[in-house]
């Protein structure tokens, strides 16, 4: 399966000097809004977001914590979050809202940038890695599951029919033990 992109969110002035840092990468592709970018989490379009300080306010105000909230128990979705050195109250809560955060300090140096995109999916190449290996062993409990039960209405079935074959053994014995005193008699 193929990488999905990075989301990119950011101010209209700031994204096009982000995109041109990952350009020849094909790993970004902005996104309108928060919500827009809720709406990718959740679908699955994604290998990560950047998003830019300007932005954080916006993102914890919007549904993005409650799309990552919803993530399924594998998925711990990446955030490279640029942030101003000395922005007033740090980066407060929308970190923690956020869970998987990376920072770097703007200005932006494109190497660590990349680098950290890069870091993103992977981490999230393994982790859809680790549903597959999660849906086929559900899938395989499953199998399992109902190759028990096939195989516990085939002992029924047979322990049944084991049973009607000894009862009619022992009426015939029956039947032949009492021929025999019929005879002795």
């Amino acid at each position: 399966m193929p990488d999905r992109p990075i989301a990119i969110l950011a101010p209209d002035a700031a994204a096009p000097g982000i995109q041109a840092i990952l350009e020849g990468q094909g790993v970004a592709h902005a996104v309108s809004d928060p919500d827009a970018l809720a709406g990718g989490i959740a679908e699955g379009a994604f290998s990560g977001a950047i998003v830019h300080s300007d932005m954080l306010d916006a993102v914890a105000a919007s549904t993005v914590p409650r799309a990552v909230t919803d993530q399924p128990p594998w998925s711990d979705f990446p955030f490279i979050l640029l942030v101003e050195r000395g922005r007033p109250g740090g980066l407060g809560g929308v970190a923690g809202m956020l869970g998987n955060t990376v920072p770097i300090e703007l200005p932006v140096e494109p190497g660590l940038l990349l680098n950290a995109v890069q870091a993103a999916i992977r981490a999230r190449r393994r982790q859809r890695e680790a549903e597959a290996y999660l849906k086929r062993h559900e899938d395989s409990e499953r199998n399992l599951t109902a190759m028990a039960e096939t195989l516990e209405a085939r002992v029924r079935e047979r322990t049944k029919d084991l049973r009607q074959a000894n009862e009619r053994l022992l009426l015939e014995i029956d039947e032949r033990r009492a021929a025999e005193e019929r005879l002795r008699e």
